[in-house]
């Protein structure tokens, strides 16, 4: 059986007091790898890293929070700095 893990390996908060309550702006960097089980026992092969600038709101009574927009470094944005950007250009209204 073959399973597809994602470690995460970096995260960190953009705009902290910026936002309005209940929001966040998340960049994570995540460690793509295959996990093979076998009857010989367990097998993990490393493979891509994938980042993504994600946009949380924290829905209050609920136990977890939930992603607004996601966006994925490498296509449309080359870098943190451009997505950071965008977020604020398109998404003003969750700012203070």
């Amino acid at each position: 059986m073959k399973v597809i893990v994602e470690n995460l390996v970096d995260s960190k908060s953009y705009f902290t007091g910026e936002m309005k309550e209940n929001f966040m702006v998340i960049y994570e960097k995540l460690q793509q790898s295959d996990a093979i089980f076998s009857e010989n026992g367990f097998e993990e092969i490393e493979g891509d890293t994938a980042e993504y600038v994600k946009i949380m709101k924290d829905p209050g009574e609920e136990c977890c929070l939930k992603s607004i927009k996601s966006y994925k470094i490498g296509r449309e944005f080359k870098c943190v700095d451009d997505v950071l950007a965008s977020i604020k250009e398109a998404h003003r209204d969750i700012f203070k």
